[in-house]
């Protein structure tokens, strides 16, 4: 009896530190308090949105330089810089530009799993300043921004917003805990 006492005191400690210190941490990686509270286009698409992630990183490189690995993100493209083994089919991200995948445009598919039937579409995109993808239904929206810094290098923000009627995103949702800061720390890496 004392064991499964010590044992659910365990779990519940860890539980309460993981969603009062981790877990908020986690859903503002790298960003600062201003980039966490400034409006961005598609912060309007998601009624309600009960999961928001706002993450960030600087990148030494122009917003035009980071834009051509951005604009070629997603499974069976060149990947997510991330987990391959997961978001790639264990295909590793691209090191390299790949030009036909250079084009974007609105409406256009982005998967994000191996067998291309689940991701989000381009719902709008400024080169080399934005891409905003959605589910096309106003559950889910994925901004990409970057912002030219004074130093002509790159700060890349993005924001991940979820409703609860989005159901399909969940498995993705829980994933961006993992998966989303690694995937930012890649684009570092180029």
């Amino acid at each position: 009896m004392q064991l499964f006492t010590f044992i659910t005191a365990f779990i519940i400690i860890g539980l309460l530190c993981y969603f009062k210190l981790l877990r908020p941490w986690q859903l503002r990686w790298g960003a600062t308090d201003d980039e966490v509270k400034c409006v961005m286009s598609g912060d309007d698409i998601v009624q309600k949105p009960n999961f928001i992630a706002t993450r960030a990183v600087s990148i030494k490189a122009p917003p035009t330089e980071v834009w051509k690995w951005i604009v070629q993100i997603g499974s069976g493209r060149a990947g997510f810089y991330s987990i391959d083994s997961i978001d790639n089919a264990n295909v590793p991200s691209s090191r390299d530009i790949i030009p036909k995948y250079q084009r974007i445009e609105q409406d256009y598919f982005i998967p994000f799993t191996p067998n291309q039937k689940n991701g989000m579409w381009v719902k709008d995109y400024r080169e080399p300043e934005y891409i905003l993808w959605w589910d096309l239904k106003g559950n889910g929206t994925w901004g990409w921004f970057l912002r030219q810094t004074e130093a002509g290098e790159t700060r890349l923000i993005t924001r991940y917003g979820l409703s609860q009627r989005a159901s399909s995103f969940e498995p993705r949702s829980m994933m961006q805990s993992i998966d989303k800061p690694i995937c930012v720390k890649g684009e570092d890496e180029k």
